[in-house]
């Protein structure tokens, strides 16, 4: 199988951008995985069989080998042009953070506008807007799993 890496960001990074700012949001995006589909002549690669018979994945499962680094690659693609604006983006979550409660509710608005138009959905659950402290989850990886550790910040 061929690797295409992609640089992720590091969540610290994004922590430290955010930090000391009065209003931060974030927006999960819903399912970001299995928005992305897979190549018709890679399907039979994803393959499975069941009990109750074969099975392939036509949109590309979360813990699949590139799908982080593919993630990643989209979520740039979509959000990039927003980058000026204090736009951070992790794997499937995008942050921002401004002092300013009207030019914040402008990129609020620039995000849902390129969430939009990437065909993406959001997570309301998982989603803080115009907080003034939130909690930030990332994942830092091991060679072998994941662990997640909670990073708190406030304004």
């Amino acid at each position: 199988m061929k690797i295409h890496p992609h640089l992720i960001d590091r969540s610290e990074d994004t922590i430290k951008l955010s930090a000391g700012k009065r209003y931060n949001s974030k927006i999960d995006i819903k399912s970001a995985f299995n928005t992305i589909r897979i190549r018709k002549t890679d399907v039979y690669k994803n393959g499975l069989v069941t009990p109750v018979g074969y099975f392939e994945f036509l949109r590309m499962p979360s813990g699949i080998r590139n799908g982080p680094s593919t993630m990643t690659r989209v979520i740039k693609l979509a959000y990039n042009h927003l980058v000026p604006h204090n736009v951070n983006t992790y794997i499937d979550d995008v942050s921002i953070s401004r002092e300013d409660f009207s030019d914040h509710l402008k990129v609020l608005s620039k995000i849902f506008e390129a969430t939009y138009d990437a065909g993406f959905k959001l997570t309301p659950g998982k989603s803080q807007l115009s907080m003034s402290e939130m909690s930030l989850y990332c994942r830092i990886g091991f060679a072998s799993h994941f662990r997640k550790r909670n990073l708190n910040y406030a304004a």
